[in-house]
């Protein structure tokens, strides 16, 4: 899949710089042939190659020096950040043009599977319509649930296989097709800066259509009168019109034997959503999630940095840490018992603290604050959960809140975020700064092993309701 991405992005690269040579148009792009008779253009791209390989070693050297979770990348998810950087390397050499789209180009498909880990992301910049600039982010899907089930990667196969088939000068079939499976008309600033990477783009708008259509990415159901409730959430946002649909909910099923929570395929958003809205009104205690965090002290991560915090990792997952003053990582490993650390890992950290986050109750009903819900709670996972709904099973494991059942979650946080400029290109490098980790020592990034795994040919709804029907619980 990789091979075929990357085919995509250099025949992009060759069109356009066809298209620039064929018109004579000066664009902002440096784009030149590579001529045996101009010494000239020939120098120049000599150049820029050697700006982009020094763009490659610094990135390499910034990520090792100063990305917490290196490794768990490598142990937890495949991949080698070093093999990457290796293949962008042989990617610039071997290009028969250069150019910062090209290079942008180069970074996108070799980090391509690099994406959805530890918010990891590279904004190239590459020049498009100002409406595109902000959105030109990511090329993995951000929305991956049962009813859409990963439309970024089916978008992007649908126009690998168009311009395969005619071209990528033929714009027309690629968008028209498009935009029939998203069923949308797909706008010029959308549809180039999809092209350059933005799915982001693309997908928002795609979901802004289905929302003024009636999607909504809460729905509640009653799967056994009186006895089984279920809440499926599809993503974490802002938007508080559903306070009043969950409060009904809530109030109606406060004496039900079982909710059932569907968290699968949520790819994250707010916390804010899931602690007030889904915890808060069906808890009567202060519920407490505790772990830890441990830094590599570098030049763009350092703990003079995070110390001024005031105890908050200032990060919208309203996690805290325990004090303002890090311990040295030889102090921690010998004095904190943490049985499962990988201590591997703990190889490139300097510093280490506590973490917890804690979530209070709030009254399932405003005329009847006494009453709250006793029944058994359930959470259904799987592996495209990550972001806020990493940090959701995090905390719902270590609070026992409720009883986890699926696969794995994918991880994808790792506290507050960093972003780096590279010198030469100006390539932006964004990813999250720590190694953060439940009191067991296993790593968020590597994701909540659930309580309960998936019983054999069921999925994770299947299983909780013949546990229920066995009284496994």
């Amino acid at each position: 899949m990789l091979k075929i991405i990357r085919l995509f992005f250099i025949v992009a690269a060759l069109a356009s710089a066809m298209v620039m040579v064929a018109c004579g148009t000066e664009e902002s792009s440096t784009l030149l042939p590579l001529s045996d008779n101009d010494n000239t253009n020939s120098n120049l791209i000599d150049n820029m190659r050697a700006e982009f390989l020094s763009d490659l070693d610094y990135m390499q050297r910034v990520l090792e020096e100063n990305f917490a979770s290196f490794d768990v990348v490598y142990w937890a998810r495949g991949v080698d950040i070093k093999a990457l950087l290796d293949s962008a390397r042989e990617d610039v050499l071997a290009a028969a043009y250069l150019d910062l789209n090209v290079f942008g180009n180069i970074l996108l498909t070799n980090f391509f599977e690099f994406y959805r880990m530890a918010n990891f992301f590279i904004d190239v910049n590459l020049g498009i319509s100002d409406n595109a600039l902000d959105s030109v982010q990511r090329l993995s899907s951000k929305y991956s649930n049962e009813k859409y089930f990963d439309i970024g990667l089916v978008v992007e196969l649908i126009i690998l296989e168009e311009i395969v088939q005619f071209g990528f000068e033929d714009e027309s079939a690629i968008r028209n097709r498009l935009g029939r499976v998203l069923r949308m008309e797909i706008e010029n600033d959308m549809f180039d800066a999809f092209m350059m990477g933005g799915a982001d783009l693309v997908l928002g708008k795609y979901f802004e259509i289905l929302y003024e259509t009636g999607y909504e990415h809460i729905s509640l159901q009653i799967l056994e009168e009186g006895k089984i409730a279920y809440m499926n959430i599809k993503l974490l946002t802002r938007d508080y019109s559903y306070f009043g649909n969950i409060s009904s909910f809530y109030s109606e099923i406060y004496d039900y034997e079982h909710l059932i929570i569907d968290l699968r395929g949520n790819p994250g958003g707010a916390m804010y959503h899931f602690d007030f809205l889904v915890v808060a009104p069906l808890i009567n205690e202060l519920m407490r999630a505790e772990g830890f965090a441990f830094l590599s002290n570098g030049e763009y991560v350092n703990v003079q940095t995070i110390q001024s915090t005031s105890g908050s990792m200032g990060n919208a997952a309203q996690i805290e840490l325990e004090s303002r003053v890090w311990t040295p990582i030889s102090e921690a490993l010998f004095a904190w018992d943490i049985p499962n650390l990988n201590m591997e890992d703990m190889a490139r950290m300097d510093y280490a603290n506590r973490i917890y986050k804690e979530i209070e109750p709030r009254p399932l009903t405003d005329s009847n604050p006494e009453l709250s819900f006793n029944g058994k709670i359930w959470v259904l996972t799987d592996e495209f959960m990550g972001s806020a709904t990493q940090v959701a099973s995090w905390f719902i494991y270590e609070s026992g809140f409720a009883t986890l059942v699926g696969n794995t979650t994918g991880g994808n946080f790792a506290g507050t975020r960093t972003t780096v400029m590279l010198p030469n290109t100006r390539v932006r490098v964004t990813f999250d700064m720590l190694y953060l980790t439940d009191t067991n020592g296993r790593p968020l990034e590597a994701g909540t092993v659930p309580h309960y795994f998936n019983r054999q040919g069921m999925d994770a709804l299947q299983t909780v309701l013949a546990m229920i029907e066995d009284g496994q619980y």
